[in-house]
């Protein structure tokens, strides 16, 4: 009887298993890329300096500090290229390091990165784009995935800088097929462009292009293009602002 009844349990279990498995596939399917999506307006002179520094405080959503970010920006006129770099550092002693390569002309990304340090887990993302798309994780769970590609794409990591760059027209809404590494997937958003808004954080105040997507809102120095602030109501009301800016 008893081993009748462990038979069973392993015969459930594998169910289970299995079941749960086809749910996690039919989930990341969910999030497909849009074929129909088109490569974003790119403005014709992007007034980034060939390298400079946005330094931010992190509020939580009770407005309390409780971290802060940095984006590092370096343009590379003979290759056509910029590189964005990220540091985000929390009270919890959490580090996270992220960068992509992105092609001047076009936004879209040539590599990227995706590095956390924290008290609980450790982990490293890489990622090369050409044809398909290849994604290497090491950590507690090492793995090598390789997706197909929309025709337009851009890495979830560029988007607080590149979408700075784009031509925005009143009322439009822009369909982006997002690369998450962090997943191996890629999910459509809906950019829309919400006008222009003046907004004041500690470096100053500015008029800026107001762009949300989801539950997240980006503002963008209409004069600069450089990010104020940066709002998402889907991780807990995080909110970035700018705090310092360097360019050179």
């Amino acid at each position: 009887m008893n081993k009748n009844f462990f038979e069973y349990v392993a015969v459930f279990t594998l169910c289970c298993t299995l079941l749960l498995s086809g749910c996690a596939v039919q989930n990341l399917q969910t999030k497909q890329s849009d074929p129909n999506a088109e490569a974003l307006p790119v403005i014709e002179t992007i007034p980034w300096a060939a390298h400079q520094t946005a330094s931010y405080v992190i509020y939580n959503s009770k407005g309390n500090e409780y971290g802060t970010a940095e984006i590092d920006i370096t343009v590379d006129l003979t290759a056509q290229t910029c590189d964005i770099q990220k540091t985000k550092s929390y009270e919890d002693e959490t580090v996270i390091k992220s960068g992509v390569t992105i092609a001047m002309d076009t936004l879209m990304p040539l590599s990227s990165y995706y590095n956390k340090a924290a008290p609980y887990e450790k982990f490293e993302v890489s990622t090369k784009y050409s044809d398909r798309w290849e994604v290497e994780t090491n950590g507690a769970k090492s793995s090598n995935q390789t997706v197909s590609l929309p025709a337009a794409y851009y890495d979830n990591e560029s988007l607080m800088v590149i979408l700075g760059a784009v031509f925005y027209e009143n009322g439009k809404t822009y369909k982006l097929n997002d690369t998450i590494p962090l997943t191996a997937s890629i999910s459509m958003l809906k950019i829309k462009y919400e006008g222009t808004e003046t907004i004041s954080v500690p470096y100053g105040e500015a008029e800026c292009f107001k762009v949300s997507f989801g539950e997240t809102t980006l503002w963008f120095s209409t004069e600069t293009r450089i990010l104020y602030q940066y709002q998402d109501g889907g991780s807990g009301g995080i909110v970035f602002k700018l705090a310092g800016y360097t360019a050179g």
